[in-house]
């Protein structure tokens, strides 16, 4: 599972930052494990929103 890489992509836009999280695609014997044990891997970026409240 050390193979698998998720990052956290901040773009700077007018009005907010968008966030996007990015995970690795994983060897093929990774994937095979990964299907047997019915975990899904995203197939493209998603856009997720910030979890943490700012403190002003």
């Amino acid at each position: 599972m050390r193979e698998v890489k998720s990052l956290d992509v901040l773009l700077p836009a007018k009005d907010n930052t968008i966030r996007m999280r990015v995970v690795s695609t994983p060897s093929k014997e990774l994937k095979v494990l990964l299907h047997r044990m019915k975990i899904l891997m995203p197939n493209r970026a998603k856009i997720i929103e910030n979890v943490v409240k700012k403190i002003a």
